[in-house]
């Protein structure tokens, strides 16, 4: 994953997908390897920059409306 992310992460149609599959990546990481724990919430946030501000709109928008249903 991490030699193709690059070239994934570049690829405007694949973007999304590759955001999915490295969260999925560093999750399984920082579960198995106990001590890479912090090196994986770090790569997790770093994904943020590799998404679309409006699908990031969208997302904070719905979390809204959820916690105001509560």
């Amino acid at each position: 994953f991490e030699t193709l992310a690059v070239f994934l992460f570049a690829w405007r149609k694949s973007r999304h997908a590759t955001v999915v599959l490295g969260v999925l990546f560093h999750l399984g990481i920082a579960m198995l390897m106990k001590d890479l724990i912090y090196f994986s919430l770090q790569m997790l946030t770093a994904y943020v920059f590799f998404v679309d501000p409006k699908v990031l709109h969208r997302v904070q928008s719905y979390f809204r409306r959820l916690g105001e249903s509560v």
